[in-house]
């Protein structure tokens, strides 16, 4: 019984909701082995390789500066060790904007003078391996002390307690537009083009990591530098993101780019006219990209956070085989599946797991639910695959993980 139920629910998930009810009413109700790699094939995104399509590990850098030898060599034996698992197809690396860039800002302008040497280590380990990496800048409050010190800067606190309050430059200054587009543009120099660099993420204004289309922080917290106190609002929000967008459409056009979304906007009136926001910029980036990059591919990846199993405002649980139940949240990925891949990254797992209150099982249940809303690729976190204190393999967890990814071994057909 429970083997019928389990193929049940492959079934019902791995369908194509592309407006032929009665197709998809069939395919859902398949229950027989034979009929699986039929139904993986009308659910999985066309056209798309098997080195872009797959699991990948969210591996560090994340909020932590990458600056020494020492640091880049502990990466490096990270990666490798994730790389090793046969299911996982790449990285995806973040890299602190402040370890990223010069320490004198008379050097910001000269590509030479930035410092690579923490991404190329990664993308030569991942070249080794014969997989790829995807490449993140963290920038907002993780830019350097001389745009602090030199640009307009605002205070906040953080949702997040461990998080805290944090000092982060105004993002639609002259000022700070000087000096991130000097860092994009050295990204773009060394990286464009790069075979083995599966994207490179879209920064855009934030009060954080400046990755996700969010402004996290807490009511009543913000304290920008006087005289720019009006300026903070949902219209410059959107054509920041629009300019940033600009930016690497035009400095990457041989490269894939990705665009992370969120909805938690606090200097948004209310939620809708959060969700209006994020809607307006993510379709900027889909029109322009598609009209701006060299690549066979026109379409951009499309990023959301928080896959888990069932979440309410998150992902609440699997496509029906519809996409009726889409809420507003995982409607900002589902409803561009046609114009854009679909990447959904692993949302807070490895600290519940670690808890007791996720199981072999759940893990299971939240990948087949990414997979059901048109996943081609799943961002696991480092944490969740590994003990970050041991380095030791979570063997039942992975073990389900792996299960599961094997559907993405159909991809391109």
């Amino acid at each position: 019984m429970q083997k019928r139920k389990i193929i049940f629910l492959f079934a019902a998930l791995f369908v194509l909701a592309d407006g032929q009810a009665s197709k998809s009413a069939d395919l859902c109700r398949k229950e027989s082995l034979a009929s699986i790699p039929l139904l993986v094939k009308e659910r999985l995104p066309p056209r798309l390789p098997q080195s872009e399509c797959g699991v990948f590990v969210q591996d560090a850098g994340f909020g932590y500066d990458i600056d020494s030898s020492a640091k880049i060599s502990n990466l490096v034996a990270r990666v490798r060790a994730v790389l090793s698992l046969p299911f996982v197809k790449g990285v995806s690396m973040h890299l602190n904007w402040r370890a990223f860039a010069p320490a004198d800002p008379a050097d910001a302008f000269d590509v030479t003078k930035y410092h690579y040497e923490a991404f190329n280590a990664v993308i030569a380990a991942a070249q080794e391996a014969g997989k790829n990496v995807s490449l993140n800048l963290s920038t907002a409050s993780y830019a350097p002390a001389y745009v602090l010190q030199e640009c307009p800067s605002f205070h906040f606190v953080h949702p997040l307690a461990w998080v805290g309050p944090r000092v982060a430059p105004i993002p639609w200054t002259e000022c700070y537009h000087k000096y991130f587009d000097a860092a994009v543009t050295a990204l773009a120099e060394n990286y464009d083009g790069n075979p083995a660099v599966r994207y490179i993420s879209i920064n855009g204004p934030s009060t954080l990591f400046g990755i996700e289309t969010n402004w996290p922080m807490r009511k009543g917290s913000l304290r920008p530098m006087t005289g720019y106190e009006s300026t903070f609002t949902l219209d410059s929000f959107v054509s920041e993101w629009n300019r940033s967008i600009d930016q690497f459409v035009t400095k990457f056009p041989r490269t894939q780019l990705a665009l992370a979304l969120n909805d938690s906007i606090a200097i948004a009136p209310d939620h809708e006219a959060a969700l209006t926001a994020v809607r307006a910029i993510r379709d900027y980036a889909i029109g322009r990209y598609a009209h701006g990059t060299q690549r066979s591919d026109k379409r951009i990846i499309v990023r959301l956070l928080g896959l888990n199993d069932s979440n309410p405002l998150r992902f609440k649980g699997p496509n029906d085989c519809s996409g009726r139940n889409a809420n507003d949240y995982v409607a900002l990925a589902w409803d561009c599946r046609d114009a854009a891949k679909i990447a959904y990254e692993w949302g807070g797992i490895a600290r519940r797991a670690h808890k007791g209150a996720w199981t072999p099982d759940t893990y299971s249940r939240a990948f087949v639910n990414g997979i059901s809303w048109g996943a081609s690729q799943i961002d696991l976190k480092l944490p969740d695959v590994w003990d970050p204190a041991t380095g030791a393999l979570y063997a039942e967890y992975v073990n389900a993980i792996a299960a599961e990814s094997a559907v993405y071994n159909h991809c391109g057909e």
